[in-house]
């Protein structure tokens, strides 16, 4: 079972920095990176790891 982590790394840059969540599947992970994206009008630079199988 895959694992889905998304960060902002807005502030950050290269790092990984915030977490976001986890997420059991890719568009939940989809989903969240949109509203995201919305609640902060864009102000954001998003990352995502994947975790498993």
């Amino acid at each position: 079972m895959k694992t889905y982590i998304l960060y902002n790394t807005y502030e950050t840059g290269v790092d990984l920095g915030e977490e976001i969540g986890c997420y059991n599947s890719y568009e939940e992970m989809r989903k969240a990176a949109r509203q995201w994206i919305e609640d902060t009008d864009g102000e954001c630079s998003l990352q995502y790891v994947v975790l498993g199988e």
